[in-house]
């Protein structure tokens, strides 16, 4: 968290500050200069406000890493909830899907960047089983199912399976990606598509609505299958009705979550 960056080099400033106040004082104490009689009051001063916003700024984090920690569990359980509907019918796999959300950063809502500059971050993920393991992609506006659905404000769906059937394991240069359609490169750098193209079989993004606010986007709900290359059969699940109905219940309930009425925000 930035706070804990912040304290560290606070923390470190604090140590030069008190190790140069030894030496002046040393300095002053055998005669080789003379210190201000404003000297000693100057450090207090210093020492303390150091002291005070390493506290208040520390109360301060524990309590939005709390009050985070809590929202997150409430997302995670709407998450799981989604999951079980999902699978009841038996056409899905618990251990096969994952889930999902993202939000845009903190400082880019604070600089209140218009709604097709700012970058995703993903705040909660759940998968069962732990693969495929995080992609590092840095996800905007466009790039992507996740990023579509937020540029187009809409529920998109990809058909991943072919695209990781062609590109997955191969030793893909440069050169080479430049000759994929852009269609297939769906918005994604040269790293990203290497990282990303033989993940995934297929991927919902759901637009997550503010809790209380007509027409205001707060993130994106992400569900996905991953590619298995042994299976030679496959059919999209993802884009049936009875999921698509699920996914944008359960997109409410985050969005509810994630911007509370009762916050007034």
């Amino acid at each position: 968290m930035w706070w804990s960056r912040t304290v560290f080099w606070l923390r470190i400033g604090a140590a030069l500050f008190a190790g140069a106040v030894g030496v002046l004082a040393v300095l002053d104490y055998y005669g080789v200069i003379t210190l201000l009689p404003s000297f000693e009051p100057i450090v207090w001063s210093i020492s303390l406000a150091i002291i005070a916003v390493d506290n208040i700024g520390s109360l301060i984090s524990r309590g939005i890493r709390a009050r985070v920690g809590r929202r997150n569990e409430r997302i995670e359980k709407a998450l799981m909830g989604l999951m079980i509907s999902l699978v009841k019918n038996r056409s899905l796999r618990f251990e096969d899907l994952g889930v999902s959300v993202y939000v845009p950063w903190w400082r880019d809502r604070f600089r209140r960047r218009p709604h097709m500059h700012v970058r995703l971050k993903r705040i909660v993920r759940y998968r069962p089983a732990g693969y495929p393991p995080q992609s590092g992609v840095s996800w905007t506006p466009g790039k992507g199912v996740v990023g579509e659905a937020w540029s187009r404000r809409k529920t998109r769906h990809k058909n991943w399976h072919a695209i990781a059937a062609r590109y997955a394991g191969q030793d893909i240069t440069e050169d080479q990606f430049l000759q994929i359609p852009e269609a297939t490169r769906y918005g994604f750098a040269y790293e990203e598509f290497v990282s990303i193209v033989g993940k995934y079989s297929e991927v919902l993004a759901e637009p997550i609505w503010h809790g209380w606010k007509d027409r205001v986007m707060v993130g994106v709900l992400a569900i996905d299958r991953p590619y298995k290359a042994e299976e030679h059969t496959f059919r999209t699940q993802l884009d049936k009705k009875p999921t698509l109905e699920v996914a944008a219940a359960s997109a409410s309930t985050v969005g509810g979550i994630l911007k509370p009425k009762a916050d007034g925000a």
